[in-house]
C-alpha cells in the first residue's frame, strides 16, 4: 500500500532524486532553484526547504546522495559543482567547484564524508566523464576524471567506498552502431582501471545502477 505524503510547508515542483537514511528523507526538486533541497527529519511528518548557495539562474538540485544523516552530497543541473552539508542540512556549501560545464552531473554516490563519485554526460557525441572527488580540510580538493569508454554517456553510479564503484551509461552519437548501446563499468582501485561487464543483450541503454551494500 502507498500513501500520498503532504508537504504544505515545502512545495515541490519536480522530483528528480530522493534518498533516505532512517527517519531522514531528502528530495531534489530540480525546479526549486536555491531552495530545491526538501528534507524531512521525522519520516515525512514535517518538511523544510534547505538553501544551496551559489545556484545559477533557474537551476536546481538534479542529484543527491546521503552518506549519513549529517552528510549529504548534491549536484545542480547545468553546473559541474559538488555541494555538501555536514550538519544535516542546516548549512550547505559548494564544496567543490570545477568550472563551467557542458551539461551537468547526473548522478552521485557518497563514498565518505570527504569523498564522492559523480557521473557527467555531454550532449550529442562528446561522451562524458566519471569523477572521483576528495576534499581536504584547509586545502584544495583532489579531482580525478576518468573516461574509460570515449564517446559513451555516463548516467548512473553506485559505490561501496573510494575504491569500488560501478557506472552505467549508453552509447553517444560518435560511437559506431556495432558497439553496445548500454554499458556497465566497474573499478576496484579507485578508477585507475575499469572493467566493462559482459551483457547478454546489446539493444538497450543503461541509465541507473545500484547494488546491495552500496551507499545509495
Amino acid at each position: 500500500t502507498w500513501t500520498v505524503v503532504p508537504h504544505p510547508s515545502a512545495p515541490i515542483t519536480q522530483v528528480n532524486r530522493i534518498d533516505a537514511i532512517g527517519d531522514n528523507i531528502w528530495v531534489a526538486d530540480v525546479q526549486g532553484s536555491d531552495h530545491g533541497i526538501v528534507h524531512s527529519l521525522d519520516n515525512g511528518r514535517t518538511w523544510r526547504q534547505e538553501v544551496l548557495p551559489g545556484v545559477d539562474g533557474n537551476n536546481g538540485p538534479l542529484a543527491l546522495n546521503a552518506f549519513s544523516p549529517a552528510v549529504v552530497w548534491a549536484a545542480v543541473n547545468a553546473q559541474l559543482d559538488f555541494y555538501r552539508t555536514r550538519d544535516g542540512g542546516l548549512n550547505w556549501e559548494k564544496s567543490v567547484a570545477t568550472g563551467t560545464p557542458e551539461n551537468d552531473l547526473d548522478d552521485l554516490c557518497a563514498a565518505g564524508e570527504d569523498m564522492v563519485w559523480g557521473v557527467h554526460n555531454l550532449s550529442g557525441s562528446s561522451g562524458g566523464t566519471i569523477f572521483r572527488v576528495q576534499t581536504h580540510p584547509g586545502g584544495d580538493p583532489t579531482i580525478e576524471g576518468f573516461n574509460p569508454l570515449p564517446g559513451y554517456m555516463y548516467e548512473g553510479v553506485t559505490c561501496l567506498d573510494g575504491s569500488t564503484a560501478w557506472v552505467a551509461g549508453y552509447r553517444g552519437n560518435s560511437v559506431g552502431a556495432d558497439k553496445p548501446r548500454g554499458i556497465i563499468l566497474a573499478t576496484v582501485d579507485g578508477g585507475a582501471h575499469w572493467t566493462s561487464q559482459a551483457l547478454s543483450a546489446t539493444d538497450f541503454d543503461t541509465w541507473k545502477i545500484s547494488f546491495v551494500g552500496a551507499h545509495r
